[in-house]
C-alpha cells in the first residue's frame, strides 16, 4: 500500500487505494448523519470529530464507505497496515457543481418549483451518527428494555447503541446487554 484518495462531497465518501488496509482513521469537521455501506467484517465507530474503520477479515473495502448528509470536511485520513501508515490525498467531488451564468434572461427556474418544504438536519441533533444496517442478533446477548432476549434483525449506532430492525425507523426500540457479575475480593460487583 502506498498510495490512497478519498473524495467525498456528493454525500458519499470513496476510496481509492492501492492495497488493503487494516485500518482507516478520518479527522472531520462538520456534523453529519451517515449509513455505512461496509461489509460484514468491518467496524465502524465515531467518536471526537474521527472516524474509524477497522478490517476484521480478508474482504476489500468497498468504493464507497459510506453516505452521508450533513456538513461534512475531511482533515486529514490516515490509511494502516502491518507495515506502515500512509496519509490519503483527500479531495472534494466537484463535478456535480455548475457554474451559473449571470445573465437573467438564461436563468429559467421559478420560485413555485421550488416547494415550500427544505430539508436540513434536525437542529437539536448535535452529534454526528453512522448506522451499520442489516445486522443479525442470533447470540442472546442483546435484551428489550422488559429484559427479554432479543434475536432478529438489528442495527448500530456509531455511538455503540443496538437498535431493533434492520434499518432505523421510528419504531426502533433500543437493545440493552446485562451486566456481568464478577467477585472479587469476596464482593460481588458489576462490569
Amino acid at each position: 500500500m502506498t498510495t490512497a484518495k478519498i473524495t467525498y462531497n456528493d454525500g458519499q465518501v470513496h476510496l481509492e487505494c492501492d492495497g488493503n488496509p487494516l485500518a482507516i482513521m478520518i479527522h472531520y469537521e462538520g456534523l453529519i448523519e451517515a449509513t455505512s455501506n461496509l461489509p460484514d467484517g468491518f467496524i465502524i465507530k465515531e467518536s471526537k470529530k474521527r472516524i474509524i474503520i477497522l478490517r476484521l477479515s480478508d474482504k476489500t473495502f468497498p468504493d464507497t464507505l459510506f453516505t452521508y448528509k450533513g456538513r461534512f470536511k475531511i482533515i486529514r485520513s490516515d490509511l494502516y497496515n502491518n507495515r506502515n501508515r500512509i496519509t490519503a490525498l483527500s479531495t472534494t467531488k466537484t463535478d456535480q457543481f455548475y457554474r451559473i451564468k449571470d445573465k437573467w434572461s438564461e436563468l429559467n427556474s421559478t420560485w413555485s418549483e421550488y416547494g415550500s418544504y427544505y430539508g436540513y438536519l434536525s437542529t437539536a441533533k448535535r452529534k454526528t451518527d453512522i448506522v451499520t444496517k442489516n445486522l443479525k442478533a442470533t447470540s442472546g446477548n442483546l435484551f428489550l428494555k422488559d429484559g427479554s432476549r432479543y434475536y432478529g434483525d438489528v442495527h448500530f449506532h456509531s455511538d455503540g447503541t443496538f437498535m431493533t430492525g434492520g434499518v432505523h425507523s421510528e419504531d426502533s426500540q433500543k437493545l440493552y446487554r446485562k451486566k456481568k457479575k464478577f467477585i472479587k475480593n469476596g464482593i460481588a460487583r458489576k462490569l
